[in-house]
């Protein structure tokens, strides 16, 4: 956890203390998961959440990808890809479509409904497969690893802010 001006490294191999203080220093920059002392290490800036709860969970989220690296994950987006990624409003459409069918497809009831859903969504999905032909892969790897670190992150918010 760090601030403008001190980092705060908590349990981390390359120092025998528990917890060490260090300058700040460019390499600490963002809320993610960096390479430190050629060790992964989930950063957060203290000062970028409304409370503790919310920096706690975040923190969790990192932390995950941190497990995930660890663990060999090997499908990480390609970052580049994603500034290029594009936004035209019938990507976008489809993709509000796209969510719509899977929330209510969660959301139902009923098996019939689900799997219509279901059928909409996956229907959705190929349409836009076809209109943003390579970033669909860039969406799927990002789901692969983001939407569990977001599933972390919802429930480390849930204990620590007691909901």
């Amino acid at each position: 956890m760090y601030t403008d001006e001190i980092v705060h490294l908590y349990h981390h191999p390359f120092y025998s203390e528990a917890v060490v203080e260090i300058p700040w220093s460019e390499g600490f920059a963002g809320i993610t998961l960096i390479l430190f002392k050629e060790y992964p290490t989930a950063i957060v800036k203290v000062d970028s959440f409304a409370d503790d709860s919310r920096l706690y969970s975040v923190l969790a989220h990192e932390l995950f990808h941190r497990l995930q690296y660890v663990k060999g994950e090997s499908r990480f987006p390609d970052e580049v890809l994603g500034i290029t990624y594009p936004n035209d409003a019938e990507n976008i459409a489809l993709r509000q479509q796209e969510h719509l069918h899977l929330y209510k497809s969660v959301m139902a009831t009923d098996i019939a409904e689900r799997v219509n859903d279901l059928n909409q969504f996956i229907s959705y999905r190929e349409r836009r497969a076809e209109v943003i032909g390579q970033f669909m892969e860039y969406e799927q790897l990002i789901e692969t690893v983001e939407d569990p670190a977001y599933y972390v992150e919802l429930n480390a918010y849930i204990v620590r802010s007691g909901m």
